[in-house]
């Protein structure tokens, strides 16, 4: 089925962009709190994050009506890829809270619109199935992004590893966007 569906096969390739910094999520305030020697900093960016993620979740309905799935689906995932970038100056808590409400946002938005393709356009049959196999690579990936987060703020640092993750990110992104336009896969559904 995800080969004989491109639009698919390349959007579950895709939301496992956001993973890269929900599986680091924990070790990042942690490492950030210890770098701008704050405790206090983590409950704000837990309390920003949170609340930027119900406003994109709501937000997205009547982003939906105004740009397609698409651009709302590439938008995120380069504003996810930036900010992790953006991490790279953990040390300024006003740019880590930005940061962190820029990345709440994108993921409010870029869940229900993936969830909306993925209901859309894998045949009902398949439903099952298909959300049980996301679901057991979600987990093992994030198990994947952990291990490695944890080796990376060991071996290069916080500044070194948002900048490689961001960096994967955002040429992830371009590469698929590339290639959904080389190969002219429509990624569309209904509204969300």
């Amino acid at each position: 089925m995800l080969q004989a569906n491109l639009s698919v096969k390349m959007t579950f390739i895709l939301s496992f962009i956001p993973l890269l910094f929900l599986g680091s999520f924990n070790l990042l305030v942690i490492k950030i709190s210890e770098f701008q020697d704050s405790a206090m900093i983590k409950g704000m960016i837990y309390t920003v994050e949170g609340i930027s993620f119900m406003v994109g979740s709501f937000a997205i309905k009547y982003i939906g009506e105004k740009w397609s799935i698409e651009r709302i689906l590439f938008i995120c995932l380069i504003a996810i890829g930036s900010g992790e970038m953006l991490l790279y100056f953990a040390g300024s808590s006003f740019l880590t809270l930005i940061t962190f409400a820029l990345f709440g946002f994108s993921l409010g938005c870029f869940f229900p619109t993936v969830m909306t393709i993925f209901q859309k356009q894998v045949p009902k049959e398949f439903h099952g199935r298909f959300f049980s196999f996301r679901n057991m690579l979600d987990r093992i990936m994030f198990q994947i992004v952990l291990l490695s987060t944890g080796a990376l703020l060991d071996f290069i640092g916080l500044q070194f590893m948002v900048l490689v993750f961001g960096a994967i990110s955002v040429l992830t992104t371009c590469y698929y966007w590339l290639q959904i336009r080389r190969v002219g896969v429509q990624i569309e559904a209904e509204q969300i």
